[in-house]
C-alpha cells in the first residue's frame, strides 16, 4: 500500500501542477474542474479519504497529507478503477457525459435522450447554448415549466425578491460591485461575502416556504463550503463541492 501511496501523491503534484499551468491561460474556461486520477486500490484510498494517517512511517504520513490537502482544495479527487479485469477483456465500454461526470457512457444520443426530462425548459437552455449545440430537448410539459412553489414570497430585501423570483429559473449575482474578494490563508481559499449572500439566500429560501431538504449549494472549495455552512446554520442544507455533487438533483441549486 506505502508503493500506491507515493504513487498517489506524485500524480497529484503533477496533476496539481497542471491545473494551476491552465488557471494562467486567460482563455480557459472557469472553474478549472479538479483532475480525476484513477486508483486501483481500495486500502491506498481508504487511507486518504481518512483524516488520520496511524502509520509509523514520517514519509508515508507527509505523503497522506499532501494529497488529503490538495483533495480538500478541490485540485484532485480520486475514483477507484479495476484495472486488472480490464486486461482480460475483448471489449471495454465507457458509459457517461464527457462532458460532465468521468466517463461511466459511450453512447451519446441515448444519453442526451435520457438527460432531457430532468430540467426546466430555461435551466436547459443555458446547457444546451454552452454545452449540447442546442441538441437537448425537455422530455414533458410539466418539466419544462417547472417553476419554484412558495407559501408566500416575502422578502425585506429588493435583491432577494429579485434572486427568489419564480419567474427565473436561472439567476446569476453580480458582486463586482462589492467587496467580496477571495481570501487566502496559506493555501485555503474562500470567499466571505459570497459565502454571507448565499447563505442569505438559503435562509429565505427556507423562510418562504422551501424546504431545506430541496436545497443543494456547490462551491468548489471545502473551506468554502464549511463558511456557508457555519453561516447557514441549518445541519439539513447540503452543501458539497463540485465533485462530491456529481449526480445530485435538488428543486433549487447554488
Amino acid at each position: 500500500m506505502e508503493s500506491e501511496m507515493i504513487a498517489l501523491t506524485t500524480a497529484s503534484e503533477e496533476a496539481s501542477w497542471l491545473r494551476s499551468l491552465l488557471a494562467e491561460i486567460p482563455l480557459w474556461e472557469r472553474p478549472i474542474p479538479a483532475v480525476l486520477i484513477h486508483c486501483d486500490s481500495t486500502a491506498a484510498i481508504a487511507k486518504i479519504e481518512n483524516r488520520y494517517y496511524n502509520g509509523k512511517k514520517r514519509q508515508i504520513r507527509c505523503k497522506h497529507n499532501t494529497v488529503r490537502e490538495l483533495l480538500s482544495l478541490g485540485a484532485v479527487r480520486v475514483d477507484h478503477v479495476s484495472l486488472g479485469p480490464l486486461t482480460f477483456a475483448s471489449t471495454f465500454v465507457l458509459v457517461g457525459d464527457h462532458y460532465q461526470l468521468p466517463p461511466l457512457a459511450r453512447f451519446s444520443e441515448a444519453h442526451l435522450e435520457a438527460i432531457s426530462a430532468l430540467q426546466s425548459q430555461e435551466i436547459l437552455d443555458l446547457s444546451n447554448a454552452l454545452i449540447y449545440g442546442d441538441r437537448l430537448r425537455c422530455g414533458s410539459f410539466e418539466a419544462a415549466n417547472a417553476k419554484l412553489e412558495f407559501s408566500g414570497l416575502n422578502c425585506g430585501l429588493p435583491w432577494l425578491e429579485d434572486v427568489l423570483n419564480p419567474r427565473r429559473p436561472v439567476i446569476f449575482i453580480d458582486t463586482d460591485k462589492l467587496a467580496a474578494l477571495e481570501a487566502r490563508d496559506q493555501k485555503i481559499v474562500n470567499n466571505p461575502i459570497e459565502a454571507h449572500i448565499i447563505a442569505e439566500v438559503a435562509k429565505e429560501l427556507v423562510k418562504n416556504g422551501i424546504g431545506s431538504d430541496h436545497i443543494g449549494i456547490i462551491t468548489p472549495y471545502n473551506s468554502q463550503a464549511n463558511l456557508i455552512r457555519n453561516d447557514a446554520s441549518m445541519t439539513s442544507l447540503e452543501i458539497h463541492t463540485i465533485d462530491k455533487y456529481q449526480g445530485s438533483d435538488k428543486d433549487c441549486v447554488y
